[in-house]
Order: C-alpha cells, then structure tokens, then sequence
C-alpha cells in the first residue's frame, strides 16, 4: 500500500514529498493520531488541475496509510527499548561475574606464589640453621610435581658460549707480555729514549693507547695474529681445577663452568670497575646437552606436550597450566636474585641445583642477575679426558677486554621525592 501511495502522488507535486518527509522524520510524530495527521496534511498546497474533492480523499488515503506505520514504529521501539534493558541487565551481571572470577583468580594466583614463596624460605632457613643436607621436602615436593623431567632446553653441539675473569698486568702471558712490552718500545722510542718500561707505566699504556694503534703496533708488527690466548690459556679459561668459594649452583670444592651467551653478560658478572682488564674465553661445545631451564616457554618447547590440548596437556603434566606457568616465573626470580657478600644466601640455590643434577640434567640455563637481558648458562661435568682436555666443551681462544665505564642505574625510595609545583601548576 505505501508503495503505490508513493507511486501515485510524490512523483506529482515536490511539496508533498517534503511535507511527508518531514512529517516522517520527526521523533515527536511518531504517535500522532489521525486528526493531527490529517491536520498536517491538510496544510501541503493543492496541486494545480486536481479537484479539491480527489485532493482531500487522496489526502485520508494517506493519512489511514500512515498511522500503521506509526504504530509499527511505537511499537517496535518499545521492544528495542525492553530488549536493550534487558541486554544492559544481561550485561551487566555477566560482567559482575566475570569480575568476580578474575578477582578469584588473581587471588589464586596470588596463595599459589605465596606458598611457592614459604616453601623457599623454609628451605633457606632449614638448610642455614638445621639440616644442611636433608632439608624439609616441601619446595622439592613442588618441584618434583611441576618439573617435567623429559622436558629441558637443548644446547646444541657447536654452541658458543662465553667466560670472563678479571685478569692484572702480573697475570698475563709471556708471549701477550714482550708483543706489547715491543710494541711500547717503538712507540715510545720516538718521543722518548731514555724512559724505562715497567708493570705500572704497561698499565696506562693500554688503558691509553687508542685500538686501531694498538693492533698496528702488537699484532701486525710482531705477528700477533696467529696467537689465539691473549689473555688466560685454555687451562685457566675453562673450570677452575678447585673451587675454594661458594657460587650460586656449586658448594665448596664441587666444580662446574660458569659461562653466559653474550660478551656482555660475561663481563658484566665480574662485576668489574673502570678501567679493569677482562679476559673473555670463547668457548665451543663438543656434544649435545640437555639443561634445565627457568624459562617456561624454553623448557618445554620441545615437548611433545605442548602440542596436546589444554585439557590433555594438563592430565599428562598432572597440574593446571597456569600453576605450571606461575611455578616456573617465581623459581626463575628466587633463583636469579642479586647476591652480594653472604654466602648463605646460595644454600637453596645451590639445593636446587644439586636436585637438577641428580634428575640427569647436563646444566642449568638462568637469568644474569648483572645483565637483566642476558642469560648465564652452568654445565656441571668438567671431566677431562687422558690428554686434560674437557669431555663436554672446547675451548677455542681468550680476548683482552678493557672496562671503559660502568653505567648505574638507581631510584631514590626513601625519602621519596615530591613533584615540585610550578606556578603554571597553580590555579587561581
């Protein structure tokens, strides 16, 4: 009906087709009844040639056509309204729900960490004040339970990795010893003669000597290419023979190879000061290596059960995902954790490492405590063969590092500071 209504007259006369438009798309019309739209009709000129009696009927035509829309529209609008109340009611009480979950979640997340926590505490705290050797089996319980024993980190055969020791001027190696002691004679022969070479004026000759002018003068002079230990030898590079001093993964006279996967990494756990000299071993693996990783992600991502389901993948491991996850993120703090002075600190530490060890793992792969995006790397079997060369890894030369600077990094706490006010900060 409004389709032929429409094809009979708007073609006929453009006020008619603005009136009624006008009239259609104001919200206030909507439930206008029959006198008031037939009064607004009544007020659109007549058209030229078109009795006033055609006019008028076709004008109630119009007027009876538009009141089923107008009821429609009422109509239908109060049913969106109610369908919106009820979705905005819906809404809000899943949202109410879903908060109340992540509320109950995070809470979970919280008395998990918390218990993984005590368990390390009461583990420092027995292993320090009560049984050094068969400590309380809580935190080992734990690690029993979320440590997948099939799962690890792989080191491949041929890897590099990276040691550095402080090394001093009495330290370094006859051969390093007379190619600079030369190269500082003919570089100090052409302003000087009569000086006189020793230890301390060797020092600032190095710490000085710029390191295009150094490699003239040492290494393409005297042939000093061919020399692959330019500080500590492959001996002194690799697993020290003894261990006289606790670290974080071995205890007194149990040795191990403390390396990282970047130079600066390894520099930067010498914890040295400006101006030092580093040695830094290159040094390569001669096999394949399981290690335990602190990394979640890392350990288990070559497992085959990462490809399993969720709901699959937490019957095999025996725990929910997210515990696992939490699990391995707090162990990777506590086990990281800056250390200075007190060696009783590296009690758990060192516990925890035994445990790895003893499960057949080959090393342990942490975060630097020194270098917050490196990596340390420990491999505990430093055997030798007949010949006193390394089963597990090679080491392939030893560089001269000088510390240039050291940059800190630091936030007062207490007292904290309060933000100066400015007068462009004050309102009148």
């Amino acid at each position: 009906m409004d389709n032929k209504i429409t094809a009979n007259i708007v073609p006929s006369h453009e006020g008619i087709e603005d009136s009624i438009q006008d009239s259609l798309l104001m919200p206030h019309n909507l439930a206008l009844p029959m006198v008031a739209i037939e009064q607004r009709l009544s007020e659109i000129p007549q058209m030229p040639g078109l009795p006033t009696k055609k006019f008028n009927e076709n004008l109630s035509v119009i007027a009876n056509a538009l009141t089923i829309p107008s009821k429609i529209i009422v109509e239908t609008m109060n049913a969106i309204g109610q369908g919106l109340r009820n979705f905005i009611s819906t809404f809000a009480t899943t949202a109410f729900k879903f908060a109340e979950s992540v509320g109950q979640f995070q809470q979970q997340r919280f008395e998990f960490k918390k218990a993984i926590l005590d368990a390390w505490s009461n583990l420092e705290n027995d292993l320090m004040t009560n049984n050094r050797y068969f400590p309380n089996d809580e935190l080992k319980n734990l690690f029993m339970l979320y440590a997948n024993k099939d799962a690890g980190y792989k080191l491949r055969k041929g890897s590099l990795l990276y040691r550095a020791r402080k090394i001093s001027i009495s330290e370094l190696r006859p051969e390093v010893m007379d190619k600079i002691r030369r190269a500082g004679d003919k570089s100090y022969a052409q302003h000087d003669p009569r000086y006189y070479v020793n230890d301390e004026w060797l020092w600032d000759f190095i710490n000085s000597t710029d390191a295009d002018d150094m490699n003239n003068e040492c290494i393409n002079a005297f042939n000093g290419k061919d020399m692959n230990f330019w500080g500590f030898n492959a001996t002194h590079s690799g697993a020290p023979p003894k261990n006289p001093i606790d670290g974080r993964v071995n205890p007194i006279g149990i040795n191990c190879l403390y390396t990282t996967k970047d130079v600066k990494t390894a520099i930067s756990e010498t914890q040295p000061t400006a101006g030092q000299m580093i040695s830094v071993a290159r040094i390569k693996t001669r096999k394949q290596m399981r290690l335990f990783s602190f990394d979640f992600s890392e350990y288990y991502a070559k497992s085959p059960l990462m490809k399993l389901p969720l709901r699959e993948f937490e019957e095999q491991v025996g725990v929910s995902y997210g515990e696992l996850k939490i699990f391995f993120q707090t162990l990777s703090e506590l086990f990281s954790t800056p250390i200075s002075g007190n060696t009783e600190n590296y009690y758990a530490t060192q516990y925890l490492s035994g445990l790895i060890k003893h499960l057949g793992f080959d090393g342990i792969k942490f975060k630097s405590s020194l270098n917050t995006r490196g990596v340390n790397i420990v491999l505990f079997d430093v055997s030798k063969d007949a010949e006193g060369i390394p089963n597990q890894y090679e080491v392939v030369n030893s560089v001269l590092h000088r510390v240039k600077r050291v940059n800190v990094t630091s936030v007062q706490v207490f007292p904290r500071k309060v933000k100066s006010i400015s007068k462009a900060d004050v309102i009148d």
